[in-house]
């Protein structure tokens, strides 16, 4: 609980979702301790919580805790709340059911933005973390970093995107152990959305991302990538859901894999009744370093519509050692010449970004890399 007296459709909300919950109940696994989320439900001390990054705030930007968003804009967080996804884990619906902590961020209709805005998500110990991001109407060149930071075992972060909002929206994963991320973007009518996740970091982590596009001509770019290495496992689950005419969508994934590392990506393009004249494109791309390392990627369609474009592609590959032995034969050393291979191979995706990014992004991948020689 937030707040002591909750709207009743915010209990019903979370009485929603301990229902999912209940019907999938938490299992026991090598990953996850269902003892250590019953600590969670049951702590006491310090009230968990999430701090807020007021840093960030200006006349255009509002930064809140749940107990004042309640209060100044019931109406945004019902409808963001009534129109995600219903969760299809049972770790996603005990997030639902029981978050205690985070924020309300609130981007102010026809603001113009120049400067890309960062802060971190710094946890304490034992929130679950339930955050809303609302991008008002007729925001231009709003560009955002949010940084995952250490400890954040449990969060669903729900971003909307209001009628004409251009936003570009990035993520690094910079967890420790054990994350399970839950997160869901609602784009209007002709808003656009480019959004970026950076998975590095972390030994088992869980990704839901879903993407509906809710508005004609509302349009997203969904453009990451991983490097993993040691026993890291990443399972990034991807949705793409096109809820309205004329609206367009393009995902991309590249992952490095190097030592004992996996991934399982499960990518889904789905098309509605609603979504005629959908154009939509899915590519998952894997880079193997080594023989023990395993990549798994499961691109798939569901059309519901006739008159729409929509297409995918996978592939897992080793270093191209035609490529390798042209650069050695330019005089480059074989370990320089692999590091530029893979920083080249996830560079494509980061250059598709906005400038702002490209710095960032190049040093926290060249730090990862230079970490695992």
């Amino acid at each position: 609980m937030i707040t002591t007296h909750e709207p009743t459709w915010l209990k019903e909300y979370r009485k929603k979702n301990l229902n999912i919950l209940e019907d999938k109940p938490l299992k026991k696994s090598q990953y996850f301790d269902v003892k250590k989320l019953d600590l969670f439900l049951n702590v006491s001390g310090t009230k968990p919580e999430i701090k807020i990054p007021k840093e960030i705030e200006s006349h255009n930007i509002r930064v809140i805790n749940w107990k004042q968003a309640l209060n100044d804009f019931p109406d945004q967080i019902k409808f963001i709340l009534e129109k995600e996804e219903i969760p299809k884990t049972q770790y996603e619906a005990f997030v639902n059911a029981y978050f205690n902590s985070g924020f309300v961020i609130i981007i102010k209709r026809d603001s113009m933005f120049e400067n890309l805005i960062s802060y971190k998500l710094e946890n304490t110990q034992n929130s679950i973390i339930k955050n809303i991001i609302i991008i008002q109407e007729n925001v231009e060149n709003l560009k955002i970093l949010e940084h995952l930071d250490k400890e954040i075992h449990y969060l669903n972060e729900t971003i909307l995107l209001q009628k004409n909002a251009k936003v570009t929206f990035c993520r690094i994963f910079n967890v420790e152990n054990t994350s399970t991320i839950n997160l869901q973007t609602l784009i209007e009518k002709d808003a656009l959305l480019k959004a970026g996740n950076a998975f590095l970091n972390g030994n088992f982590v869980t990704a839901r991302i879903i993407n509906s596009l809710i508005g004609q001509g509302s349009s997203l770019e969904q453009l990451d990538f991983s490097y993993l290495n040691s026993k890291q496992f990443y399972n990034v689950d991807l949705r793409t859901i096109h809820k309205a005419t004329d609206v367009y969508s393009y995902s991309e994934l590249k992952t490095v894999l190097k030592d004992n590392s996996k991934n399982l990506f499960d990518g889904m393009i789905k098309i509605t009744p609603d979504g005629q004249k959908a154009n939509a494109l899915l590519k998952a791309h894997s880079l193997l370093l080594s023989r023990e390392a395993s990549s798994n990627n499961i691109p798939g369609l569901e059309i519901e519509a006739d008159d729409v474009k929509a297409t995918h592609s996978a592939t897992s590959t080793n270093i191209d050692e035609d490529q390798l032995f042209y650069l050695e034969s330019r005089g480059i050393n074989k370990e320089e010449a692999r590091h530029t291979m893979i920083k080249g191979f996830l560079e494509s995706i980061i250059f598709k970004l906005p400038e702002d990014y490209s710095e960032i992004l190049s040093e926290v991948l060249n730090n990862k890399i230079e970490s695992t020689k």
